[in-house]
């Protein structure tokens, strides 16, 4: 018996022989391995490993997640994670849109990672049709929500299309008004999420304008100071607690109008320089987390961002994107303007044009093209889909009110 122990015991050695280190006289180490019983715990990893490895994952993919155990649900269904992986997220944002079907109108959502990398295959939309809401427009997009608008009922809701959280339905905002301007956006220093929405009597400029604000979660409505000027384009765009609306005035270069979601006071930025003396539209994008604007001419648009929101002087030229050929606008049968939505890390820009189609553009080759006078556009593909004049960009997310 004890001869068969020690025989166990050289062979487990002569085995460990193949992996231990050789001394230059050839000695080798004749010390044992111990074993691992099974009575032996079993390795326990720190929980901050699995956040890490959480927070790398898809969001679809942490919905599954928290039903392989109880520790695991709990972890990412803490504030504090949901928090976390809003913020480090590395996902790809995806296209959000309304689309009008036999059911009525519903929510389809779209690729931008697909769009990118296979940009000779049509992008098919993934519907939602489980949204049932028929009569809902989409206002915005805000960490992972969306806000909607039913247009027959002049109500707002928020609701995340990830975890199908819905916030309180709104009063009526008005029904007999005419909406302005308008615009979604989260008031940091308060943690809330707002609404707001300038209405007039009718078309007539000269009838009643009344601006109001609601707030999620509290289900506020109030009435605010009006707008100090008209903007051009109806739908407020939001970066930093504010809303940001472009202010073209006939003579004049024009302004920025920015909206404090916190303080709700207005304030005018100004406009980069530049020495083109006439465009036709101003449009107002957020890029990388950029305030973006876009001159449109007549057959460029010029890109602009402010590297440092509210410095007039961080204004810098982004890009120049020439118009895409063939492309018209189906109203005035003219070439069609380009609306920027999103940049990627290398310098590839999609674009949407005033006909509802997808474009990409590479920056640096538009920029050189412009330098060589070359006319024609650098058009890398068009994803042709259906009329939707209302395209966002939607960041996934775990978010509930809340939160």
């Amino acid at each position: 018996m004890v001869d068969g122990v020690k025989n166990k015991k050289y062979l487990r050695t002569r085995r460990s022989d193949r992996y231990s280190s050789h001394s230059q006289n050839n000695t080798v180490l004749t010390q044992s391995v111990p074993e691992t019983t099974t009575n032996d715990p079993s390795p326990v990893f720190p929980e901050e490993l699995f956040i890490e490895i959480f927070l790398r994952l898809p969001v679809l993919f942490l919905f599954q997640l928290r039903c392989v155990c109880k520790s695991w649900k709990t972890l990412i269904c803490t504030p504090e994670f949901i928090k976390r992986q809003l913020m480090s997220s590395t996902e790809y944002p995806r296209l959000i849109s309304t689309l009008v079907t036999d059911k009525g109108t519903e929510i389809a959502s779209y690729s931008v990672e697909s769009v990118l990398k296979n940009q000779s295959i049509p992008v098919k939309p993934i519907i939602n049709n489980t949204t049932n809401m028929n009569h809902y427009n989409i206002i915005g997009s805000c960490n992972g929500f969306l806000c909607l608008y039913d247009i027959l009922k002049s109500n707002a809701i928020l609701w995340n299309p990830c975890n199908k959280f819905k916030s309180l339905i709104s009063p009526p905002i008005d029904h007999s008004m005419y909406v302005n301007q308008y615009g979604f956006g989260y008031d940091r220093a308060n943690s809330k999420y707002k609404l707001l929405v300038a209405m007039q009597n009718g078309r007539n400029i000269a009838s009643e304008i009344v601006t109001k604000i609601y707030t999620f979660g509290e289900n506020s409505l109030k009435i605010i100071q009006n707008l100090p000027c008209t903007p051009n384009w109806y739908l407020g765009k939001c970066l930093n607690s504010t809303l940001n609306w472009p202010v073209k005035e006939n003579g004049k270069q024009g302004m920025l109008l920015s909206f404090d979601l916190e303080k709700e006071t207005y304030k005018q930025m100004s406009l980069p320089q530049f020495d083109e003396d006439y465009f036709y539209t101003v449009l107002l994008d957020v890029l990388q987390n950029f305030l973006c604007m876009c001159l449109e001419y007549t057959h460029q648009t010029v890109v602009w961002w402010m590297k440092e929101y509210g410095v007039a002087e961080s204004w810098t030229k982004l890009m120049i994107i020439p118009h895409p050929i063939g492309i018209l606008n189906p109203t005035t049968m003219e070439p069609s303007f380009v609306d920027p939505l999103f940049i990627s890390k290398n310098g590839i820009v999609l674009v949407k044009t005033m006909c509802s189609k997808l474009a990409l553009y590479n920056i640096r080759e538009c920029n050189r093209r412009e330098k060589q006078h070359e006319s024609a556009p650098y058009l890398i593909s068009i994803s042709g889909f259906k009329y939707e004049p209302h395209i966002h960009i939607y960041q996934e997310s775990l978010l509930s009110l809340q939160w």
